[in-house]
């Protein structure tokens, strides 16, 4: 019988790919519930860093360079290039520790401006790649939002009329910033995605219009909104994502103000 110690270190060893866990220490972590909060924990924080160092920019001409160097260390004495190989380990030691870093202050600190964003973007991204596994599947939007009235994780209270048009297939709860949020996939367009996350905010911080951003493949709607941030994520165009806010901006409604 698999030990909870052996079935930690086998899942440890596949957050980001969960499906090359066996099936015993998946069942070993479905009953047990410290090791099954634990694996929760443990995989935010994995795509974080996974996240983190997906956006960390390659300098233009890195490859050559490095080829340039390898050439060189032939030409040197032996002593001297065993010393300078062994820097190419510390160097990239260090880059790693650095984007770490970065996670940890974003966990630790509590983080600032849009770093509830970057957390949030990852999150999707991981569910969108299917490396994270939604904790719910359903068609009915009001089933998924009892679900996480239930466990007392954020639900939309209020959204634009557009989202009526759109298919739900899915929830899951996760943490941004120490704070419990949500994320519900719909199908936005024929065999395209958008990801709602939900996280609540601290009293006091004001709604905030609706605004739009590219980042990558991305296509990124922000608003605040009755004590809640919301993001909605999609890889379809602008074009459609903002056709979600069509009808507010026809009406000229306050709520979802378009900027």
């Amino acid at each position: 019988m698999m030990r909870p110690e052996d079935a930690r270190n086998e899942l440890d060893a596949s957050t980001l790919r969960p499906g090359d866990a066996s099936e015993a220490s998946r069942a070993l972590a479905a009953g047990d519930a410290e090791l099954q909060q634990w694996l929760e924990k443990r995989s935010q924080f994995d795509e974080q860093v996974a996240g983190a160092l997906g956006e960390i920019p390659v300098p233009a001409g890195l490859n050559d360079d490095i080829l340039k160097a390898m050439e060189m260390e032939r030409d040197l004495e032996p002593s001297v290039s065993k010393r300078r190989v062994g820097m190419l380990p510390l160097l990239l030691t260090m880059a790693v520790v650095i984007a770490l870093a970065g996670v940890w202050w974003w966990n630790d600190a509590g983080g600032t401006g849009k770093d509830w964003e970057r957390q949030a973007l990852s999150m999707v991204k991981s569910i969108d790649s299917h490396e994270v596994r939604l904790d719910r599947f359903s068609g009915d939007l009001a089933l998924l939002k009892a679900s996480l009235k239930e466990v007392g994780s954020p639900m939309p209270e209020e959204l634009p009329d557009g989202f009526a048009a759109m298919r739900s297939l899915g929830c899951k709860v996760f943490e941004v910033e120490g704070r419990p949020a949500s994320v519900i996939c719909f199908e936005i367009a024929p065999g395209q995605e958008a990801h709602l996350v939900m996280v609540g905010v601290e009293p006091g911080v004001p709604e905030a219009a609706t605004k739009f951003e590219s980042r990558g493949e991305w296509q990124v709607a922000t608003w605040n909104k009755g004590g809640q941030r919301y993001m909605l994520a999609t890889k379809a165009s602008e074009e459609v994502l903002k056709g979600v806010f069509a009808t507010l901006m026809d009406k000229g409604s306050r709520s979802f103000l378009i900027v």
